[in-house]
Formats: structure tokens, sequence, C-alpha cells
């Protein structure tokens, strides 16, 4: 006896709007106001990882371009990024230091 299984339709995450080919649009000017911080979080990575925290200068850097408010509600003053973008963001940041991109996804899960 075999069993058929047919894929269930595509359809996008609620919330999200499709690009092509499965992709979906990322806030843009969002990630910039990421990757705009590269230099204060590369140029802190080495003291962060030997005093194992974040410095103070590239968590105030990160909370002043409002990335650890990407998933609160704007209701209550955040961003409320689809999670899509905030994944985004985390990973390009991580590229610039990984405890910081951990820090930064870490801070917005509640």
């Amino acid at each position: 006896m075999s069993i058929s299984h047919k894929p269930a339709p595509s359809a996008p995450p609620l919330g999200l709007t499709p690009r092509t080919h499965n992709h979906f649009a990322v806030d843009e000017q969002l990630l910039e106001r990421a990757r705009s911080l590269e230099p204060i979080i590369r140029q802190h990575a080495e003291v962060s990882e030997r005093e194992r925290r974040l410095t103070h200068a590239v968590f105030d850097a990160m909370r002043a371009e409002g990335l650890f408010r990407m998933f609160t509600p704007r209701a209550l003053g955040g961003l409320e990024i689809d999670p899509v973008t905030v994944a985004r963001i985390a990973e390009e940041v991580a590229g610039f230091d990984s405890a910081a991109g951990w820090a930064l996804q870490a801070g917005n899960t509640g």
C-alpha cells in the first residue's frame, strides 16, 4: 500500500510581503542602520570577549538604533518588525561579532 502525499500550496506567512522566488521583503533601512554599527562592534569585540559581556558602547549603540525593540509593538514604543527582518539583522550583527549577534537576538525575545 502506498500513501500519496501532495505538498500544501505555498503561501507566505501572515504579515510578510513575498518577493520573487519565495524570498520575503526585509526592512532594508533598518538593516542599513545595523550595518552602520559594524565599526563600533568590531572595535569592541576583543574587549567584549575578554570581559564576557558586551561593552557599554556596543550596547548603547544597538539600543540607540532601536535594535532591542524590534519585536516590541509600535503601541508600546517598539518597531514591530517582522521575524524575517529580525533574523536577517541578527545574522548581520553576528557577522561583526557573534556575541553581539547573540545578545541582539536574546534581547528581542522578551
